[in-house]
């Protein structure tokens, strides 16, 4: 029998895709929308795991936790991505933690895990360490590119994180500027406290200052208990603020207000906390266009701006494209328990001459999509979605990448051919060697690319 899965949420629209998926991978669902139903069924039924969300409208994940039998599975959800929550959790017997957005893959090879593991509560020095893999959390190991532009990024996080100065990161859709905030942080001196990052282009104007300073018990009709916002949640640690160019003048007046006083006042409450936050923050928007058009407060954009950091898109360091592509996927065969050998040369020679507009968001997503369509041990060009084989107006004029195969491959043919003879000082013994060619071989090629010397 298949296993049996109880997820804990009070948002229905999580629940409707989470309890879809899980359906089709074959488990066995239901759902519970507070600690009191989910206590009530618990008593009613048996469950071979959990899923808990930590923010419930009657308690916390944790306090919920706490009254679970001993031999409970479980795995706490949670929307702030952060240090604490994960110790906390850990601690209290959880057997991993996933921060919203969720990533199916993540989630699924969470689930997987925790199902295989022994049943232990008693102690949590026996708690098997999750098994974590790369999600939309940002909780991933990230490979550094060897091109000039990404030592540069990494040199500019190394040199700002001893400061605490506010960072303003630009850079395309998909470029990882949550990655270099990321960074900034493990650097720094508060590296052992909160990271918190925070999504302003889907923050709405009535739960900005709740959600951003918290409310007092009794300040509206559902404020059952007292809530601390992000601010405080952050203390001591990093705010990262990502898309903060989406937030209209109202909102931005009041951020300003808190980054200049350091202090924030909860909804309903007439007392001032005093915060420590160091905040940084992203977008791919010009914001020095919406200050001139009114649309972004000047004094706000220079108190995040005392310090800039630029990311350069993927088109424009295609060194570095080998190293991404081998990590994502290498991570798309642990996550989808494939066994794919590698990329063929075809499938190569389009990834090389991709435009990548979505960078390396896209650029994870095309990769596990291609190993998963892998039908031998090798990710062919059919693996490839049909974008790839389209140019799009920036990929026209004379440095337009070639998608004809054929020609491609001798283009790289051929200055492969130049480089080693070259390096051999135009020895065709020597190079013929290093080419792996016959003699005739090789004066074949040399005649028919046209190379003289």
């Amino acid at each position: 029998m298949s296993p049996k899965l109880l997820i804990v949420d009070d948002d229905p629209g999580f629940r409707k895709i989470i309890l879809n998926y899980l359906d089709k991978m074959g488990y066995q669902t239901e759902w519970a929308a507070d600690g009191k139903e989910c206590m009530r069924k618990m008593q009613s039924s048996t469950y071979d795991l959990l899923l808990v969300d930590f923010r419930l409208p009657d308690t916390t994940g944790l306090e919920l936790v706490s009254r679970f039998p001993p031999q409970t599975k479980y795995i706490l959800l949670t929307g702030y991505s952060d240090v604490k929550i994960a110790v906390k959790a850990l601690k209290s017997g959880a057997l991993d933690y996933l921060t919203k957005p969720i990533d199916p893959d993540e989630m699924l090879s969470s689930i997987k895990h925790a199902l295989q593991l022994p049943i232990t509560k008693t102690s949590t020095e026996n708690i098997p360490a999750p098994k974590r893999h790369e999600g939309s959390n940002g909780k991933s190991s990230f490979v550094l590119g060897k091109s000039a532009d990404a030592q540069r990024t990494h040199q500019l996080c190394t040199l700002v994180a001893g400061t605490n100065l506010s960072v303003l990161i630009q850079g395309e859709t998909g470029t990882g500027k949550e990655y270099v905030a990321r960074t900034v942080h493990s650097l720094s001196d508060r590296k052992d406290e909160v990271f918190l990052a925070v999504d302003c282009g889907v923050m709405s104007d009535s739960l900005f200052s709740s959600e951003f300073f918290g409310y007092s018990k009794g300040a509206f009709t559902d404020a059952k208990m007292d809530k601390e916002g992000y601010f405080e949640f952050a203390d001591k640690g990093t705010l990262f603020l990502d898309e903060i160019g989406n937030m209209n003048i109202d909102m931005q007046m009041k951020l300003l207000r808190v980054l200049q006083e350091k202090k924030v006042r909860r909804t309903g409450s007439n007392k001032e906390i005093e915060v420590d936050v160091r905040v940084l923050a992203a977008t791919n928007d010009d914001l020095i266009q919406k200050v001139k058009s009114g649309e972004f407060r000047e004094d706000l954009y220079h108190r995040l701006n005392e310090f800039k950091i630029e990311l350069t898109p993927i088109r424009n360091r295609k060194e570095d494209l080998p190293i991404f592509v081998d990590h994502f996927f290498k991570l798309a065969n642990e996550q989808l328990n494939r066994n794919v050998l590698g990329i063929d040369e075809d499938a190569w020679v389009l990834l090389r001459a991709y435009n990548w507009p979505g960078n390396l968001r896209e650029m994870k997503n095309m990769v596990r999509s291609a190993v998963l369509l892998a039908h031998g041990d090798y990710v062919t060009a059919s693996c490839l979605p049909r974008e790839i084989y389209s140019l799009d107006d920036s990929q026209t004029g004379a440095d337009a990448p070639v998608f004809d195969l054929k020609k491609q491959k001798e283009h790289e043919e051929k200055e492969n051919i130049l480089k080693v003879l070259a390096k051999c000082n135009y020895n065709k013994s020597k190079a013929c060697t290093m080419l792996g060619m016959t003699r005739k071989t090789l004066y074949n090629k040399l005649n028919y690319y046209n190379i003289t010397y």
